[in-house]
């Protein structure tokens, strides 16, 4: 049987004051337990368990929860070959309101980890329940009398006894618990009633209500009316007679029957995940005048197609316009609370996702809570919803069970387009016709990581793969399959681990995924770091080591580095090409990706900034000019005549339905440091190991004969470096020692010095890919590094290093990309004004993410120094080191990104030696299930290029100043 959403209002039917009408009799409930994490009632509690905590000993859980968070039993990951055969014994009194007299009585669990075998005063009120992920209900009425107590006594095997359950469910890579973990509740019906509702809606305004009832008289109908949100009437359909339709559940008895209700409502606002509009349908079951029972569903109107016709009508529709799917796979949890979650949380999570620009969401590997699909469901959010399976499928007699309780919870949400049996050859197609008995929608269902028609469903794709997967003429596509047939979709795509992963490759995937008539979408794996907060190691975080560490964001959805590029390249206001105008305004071309929208419905803000954080111009709010999907308009901005002609950024942000689709920062003057005076004299200091250049008494450089060291000096400063070295992986292809990886330039014979009025230089010839440097120090005490660099095009990243100490960097502040590290394969970030501190660095830990080393395109960059030994048993004492770089030309490295040892194919080449890297070429990261180079288009082959580069450094004032 199935238990709506909408029963889920708190407290029985108001009682009509004397002489009013009463008001027809609803379904009640009454919560046995809390509704979720953070709003819990204790009931006694014992385990059975030979190694787990605190066992044996009857005390107070509380319910819903995960025994695990409470302290009680021991810890399993999926993953584990023998797990504990724990048992909870749970007890629990609760009384019957004595207006339920003449009711039909139900007890209700929405979710229990895993065999359930429940005793109302001793006696056993149905058979043992088998599955975890599941609601299920017993009806109690001949256990239980209005306005009596009664105990309430419920065993939970979390090891289930059936095999399939627990392959299915538990034999997994996740974390698996015990308990009651999801509320429980008792429901009361009139004996007459309407005991289920399935409805298709579709967004013509046609509507179709399959519905069961229990205990009607021959004389009953059921009427319907379709209200808008607020209660308003909609529509009226006209009333049915209750009919002897067939009913798919024997459980309810010889009264149950099940009637259609039919009707079309007028001028219907139809759902779609840019335009979640709902309505309630209210059904009431009538006897003559006499209203016996009301019922109410929040339902959306909308039509999900699956095509296979020719190009321009092949793909994924609703509402007869084609949608492709940008989505996440999502698990339900909380690191304190394991699968215990609640209202506030799903509602957040799904806000989240909306915030980076997802339009979809795959409930992986099993149903999620009601609340969560009813938050996809307001705000907007397509969902595949699946039967729990993850390499293992149930039997076939306890799946049919299961689908039916899976799919009379959730057959009414708008949100859900697929339904997916099971995952990764964990389906049992014995099942694939059961879903659509208990659905009139008639939903697809798919194989997730397999082919059933039309759908063919890929995990972590190659960029080789994906390529041909889309191809709808590719020769290597499936013997014996028309690919005219066919339908691509990556139900697991990119997945996360680490830093690498969720954005890694994505805006290459994702064109080519737009540019294919087969394309469906991908899901990203995944939505968040699954940390347990371990209760028997002090709530430190725990990911079972690399098995759950995949999320775009952390345990407590802190944002990774990949959460800007999902904003970008998912943005539906595609950014398809900026021109910087000679007025110092900007151009802007836009393309409509929204799948319904017209870009009349985006506001567009705009405002002009300083970089120093200074004044601040709004230029306007409108709406954007109209443009269907698939059409582009091209905008001018141009700053307000009275800001200064060193305004430095624009920012652009589009709001919709009251959600941000769109926000760029486009930087027009890059971040300068101000002039300064000049310090004295220029000269050059000739010592037997050393050069010094100097302006003024004691700022300047000092370098080494030999090459290996240099000194930045600024009044009685010293920071001691090593000297510019190419990045070893620059594959310059010269003959001799330096072909391949070039480590060192030669040495050459001499240093060229020069003094002049710009500046005292000192030029350095190399003999391999560091064609030639020069230190210059100039009048005002800055001291400026220019170089040429050869580089093979296929070279995973290219530039100039400087050795140095990491233990002498503290703090970093910068003007340019952020606010996390970037990779080449992963360039997106916003432009701003950023800071990190050494000290807040969790270092390589799985549940939290690093982010003090790393690599970022800036225009300035802030280094703060703390005391110490540098490169050369050099001491450094403290202060500012300044760089100043051209951002559309350099990234600039923060010492080498480092990766846990088991981070396997999650890495990147990284730059060798480690210290202060300037870069031309980033280098590309990879995700858990694919390296770097197949995550991307083929290499470029060719020559070796030259490449030019300057960078800044000042120690003079220390600070990042600017032109007044």
């Amino acid at each position: 049987m199935c238990l709506s959403a909408a029963y889920l209002a708190a407290g029985a039917a108001s009682s009509a004051g004397e002489g009013a009408p009463a008001d027809p009799p609803a379904t009640e409930i009454r919560y046995l337990s809390g509704t979720g994490y953070g709003d819990e009632v204790r009931w006694d509690f014992k385990l059975d368990s030979r190694t787990g905590r605190r066992a044996g000993v009857w005390s107070r859980l509380p319910v819903p929860s995960q025994w695990q968070q409470e302290g009680f039993g021991s810890y399993e990951y999926g993953h584990d070959d023998r797990k504990a055969g724990d048992i909870g014994h749970y007890r629990h009194r609760f009384q019957v309101p004595e207006s339920w007299a003449g009711r039909r009585i139900e007890l209700v669990f929405d979710g229990v980890m895993t065999d359930t075998s429940v005793q109302i005063d001793g006696q056993q009120v149905g058979p043992v329940h088998q599955g975890g992920f599941y609601r299920f209900l017993y009806d109690v009425t001949g256990f239980v009398a209005a306005g009596a107590e009664h105990q309430l006594e419920v065993s939970v095997r979390q090891k289930s006894k059936s095999w399939s359950v627990e392959a299915a469910e538990r034999d997994a890579d996740y974390w698996v618990f015990g308990g009651i973990y999801r509320p429980v509740w008792l429901r009361a019906l009139p004996a007459a009633s309407i005991d289920h509702v399935a409805v298709d809606a579709r967004h013509g305004g046609s509507l179709l209500a399959r519905v069961r009832t229990v205990g009607a008289p021959e004389s009953a109908r059921v009427r319907a009316q379709v209200l808008a949100m607020d209660g308003g009437p909609v529509a009226e359909l006209a009333a049915v007679p209750v009919e002897s339709g067939e009913v798919l559940d024997a459980d309810l008895g010889p009264d149950a029957r099940s009637t259609e209700v039919r009707g079309t409502v007028d001028d219907v606002r139809s759902w779609s995940a840019e335009t979640p509009h709902l309505y309630r349908l209210r059904l009431e079951l009538i006897d003559g005048a006499d209203v016996l029972h009301r019922h109410e569903e929040t339902i959306g109107f909308r039509t999900v197609e699956w095509r296979t016709g020719a190009d321009g009508d092949r793909g994924f529709f609703v509402n007869g316009r084609r949608v492709l799917l940008r989505g996440v796979n999502r698990h339900a949890f909380w690191p304190a609370s394991g699968r215990t979650v609640n209202r506030a949380l799903d509602r957040r999570d799904v806000r989240l996702m909306k915030e980076m620009q997802l339009n979809a969401v795959r409930a992986s590997h099993y149903p999620p809570d009601v609340s969560f699909l009813e938050a996809c469901d307001e705000m907007g959010l397509y969902v595949i919803d699946e039967l729990a399976g993850w390499h293992d499928a149930y039997g076939t007699r306890v799946g049919r069970r299961l689908v039916r309780e899976m799919v009379e919870r959730d057959v009414n949400h708008p949100s859900i387009v697929l339904w997916a049996n099971g995952n990764e050859d964990g389906w049992n197609a014995k099942l694939d016709k059961e879903f659509a008995r208990y659905d009139p929608q008639g939903r697809l269902v798919m194989h997730p990581r397999g082919l059933l028609e039309p759908i063919d469903s890929a995990h972590y794709p190659t960029w080789q793969e994906w390529v041909h997967g889309l191809d709808l003429d590719d020769p290597r596509r499936r013997e014996g399959k028309d690919p005219d047939g066919e339908l691509h979709i990556a139900t697991e795509a990119l997945h996360g681990l680490f830093d690498g992963g969720a954005g890694a490759g994505l805006e290459e995937f994702w064109g080519r995924l737009r540019s294919s008539p087969r394309g469906v979408g991908l899901f990203l794996w995944a939505f968040t770091d699954e940390a347990v907060e371990r209760t028997d190691l002090g709530r430190a975080l725990d990911t079972d080591g690399n098995h759950a560490p995949d999320g775009v964001l952390g345990p407590y959805r802190e944002p990774s580095g990949s959460v800007v590029a999902l904003q970008q390249v998912f943005s539906p206001v595609g950014l398809v090409d900026v021109d910087t105008l000679d007025s110092g305004g900007v151009e802007l071309t836009l393309e409509n990706r929204f799948d319904h929208l017209n870009f009349s419905d985006v506001e567009l803000r705009s405002s002009w900034r300083r970089h120093d954080g200074g004044e601040t111009r709004a230029g306007g709010a409108e709406p954007l000019p109209s443009a269907s999907p698939g059409e582009r308009v091209t905008l001018t901005f141009e700053p307000p005549a009275e800001l200064p002609a060193e305004t430095a950024t624009l920012h652009v942000e589009g709001v919709a339905r009251g959600w941000t689709v769109f926000e760029r920062v486009f930087p027009l003057v890059p971040p300068r440091l101000g002039e300064r005076d000049g310090l004295g004299d220029l000269r050059v200091e000739e010592g037997e190991t050393t050069v010094t250049l100097l302006a003024g008494a004691e700022t300047g450089l000092e370098i080494s004969r030999d090459l290996s060291t240099v000194a930045l000096l600024a009044e009685g400063r010293r920071i001691s470096l090593g000297a510019p070295r190419v990045t070893e992986d620059a594959q310059c292809g010269l003959p001799g020692p330096e072909s391949s990886k070039s480590g060192e330039s030669q040495p050459p014979a001499e240093i060229e010095l020069l003094v002049d009025a710009a500046g005292a230089s000192a030029l350095v010839s190399g003999a391999g890919c560091l064609e030639r440097y020069i230190w210059t120090v100039r009048p005002n005490g800055r001291v400026e590094l220019a170089w040429r660099v050869l580089g093979g095009p296929a070279a995973p990243l290219l530039g100039v290093v400087l050795e140095a100490s990491p233990e002498v960097v503290a703090s970093m502040e910068w003007i340019g990309e952020g606010p996390s590290r970037q990779w080449g394969n992963r360039l997106h970030g916003t432009w701003g004004r950023y800071s990190k501190r050494a000290a807040d660095d969790p270092g390589l830990r799985w549940a939290h993410e690093p982010k003090f080393r790393g690599y970022h395109r800036a225009g300035l960059v802030s280094l703060g120094l703390d005391a110490g030994e540098s490169v050369g048993d050099a001491a450094s004492e403290g202060g500012e080191l300044v760089l100043e770089l051209d951002p559309d030309q350099l990234f600039f490295g923060l010492f080498a990104p480092r990766f846990p040892e088991d981070s396997k194919t999650a890495v990147a080449v990284v730059h060798s030696p480690d210290g202060l890297a300037f870069l031309h070429r980033l280098p590309p990261i990879g995700s858990k299930q694919n390296g770097a180079a197949e995550l991307s288009p083929p290499a470029p082959t060719g020559d070796p290029v030259s490449y030019s580069g300057r960078v800044v450094f000042s120690l003079v004032d220390g600070a990042m100043d600017f032109p007044p």
